[in-house]
Order: C-alpha cells, then sequence, then structure tokens
C-alpha cells in the first residue's frame, strides 16, 4: 500500500487546513460536486459549517479510539453524566443504538493492533472496517495473535 498520501497530522490540525481550503476533505468534496459555489461560499466563511451528527459521532469515536478512555470522557457526553448509556448516546446524536454500538466497538481494539496502523498507516492482515465493526475479540492477547501474529 502506497502511504505516500496519507497525511500525518493531528485531527484538529487537518479539519482546520481542511476548513480554510489546504486540504479537500470529502464533505467539502460533496458539497463542490454538487455545487462550485457552495464550496467556495464554505471555504470563505460566507457560509458557517453545521454539525452533523454523523460528524459528531465520528469525531467521538476518533477521539475514543485514537485518544483513549479519558480523553474522551473529558471532551464527551458520558463523563458529564448527561447520557448513561449507548440507547441515550444514540438518541442524543441522532443515530440507531446498532450503529453506535458498532462503532464504540472499535474502542476495544488492543493498544499494540491501534499503535501498529498508526504507525504503519495501514490495517493488519485479518483486519478490515467490516470486520472490525462486526467481531473483534475482546481479549487484546487473541488480538495481538489473529491480528499481529503475536
Amino acid at each position: 500500500m502506497n502511504t505516500d498520501r496519507f497525511l500525518n497530522i493531528f485531527a484538529g490540525e487537518y479539519n482546520a487546513a481542511s476548513r480554510s481550503g489546504q486540504y479537500l476533505s470529502s464533505h467539502l468534496l460533496a458539497d463542490f460536486r454538487s455545487s462550485p459555489e457552495l464550496y467556495r461560499r464554505k471555504i470563505s466563511g460566507e457560509i458557517a459549517e453545521q454539525e452533523s451528527p454523523a460528524l459528531v459521532l465520528g469525531r467521538a469515536a476518533h477521539c475514543l479510539i485514537l485518544e483513549g478512555c479519558a480523553a474522551f470522557d473529558r471532551q464527551y457526553l458520558v463523563a458529564d453524566g448527561r447520557v448513561c448509556g449507548i440507547h441515550e448516546l444514540a438518541q442524543a446524536i441522532g443515530h440507531d443504538h446498532s450503529y453506535v454500538s458498532r462503532i464504540m466497538r472499535l474502542a476495544t481494539l488492543a493498544p499494540a493492533v491501534i499503535e501498529r496502523v498508526i504507525a504503519s498507516q495501514e490495517l493488519p492482515p485479518g483486519l478490515n472496517a467490516s470486520r472490525a465493526r462486526k467481531s473483534v475479540p475482546l481479549l487484546w492477547k487473541e488480538q495481538l495473535r489473529e491480528f499481529l501474529g503475536e
């Protein structure tokens, strides 16, 4: 896999650069495809960015997976006591509870698996996005054996 196309920057840095037009995110590409004028107006700041429930969920999942539970608790609903579980979180962000559950399963990945993904910027053999959302062994030792051959 050619990794020369991947950026190795923090999410907040990427998002700020994307909003300024330095990078083209999938959301801005969709705006451009529907209307180049809409894209131009968003980049120039004439139209404020609306945070969709999907964007909020993606940001929360990204935080939980890459930064861990403590960072997630500091930044999101659960630590504030505004929600008390998957059902309430799903309702708060406007998604079905089964979708939120599948995304949250990614938080059970062993730190070594996550570190390997970050370091190599590709998924280990036997692990893909579909598999990660469906059935990942709960024990980290099993994950290391299955995904990293350790």
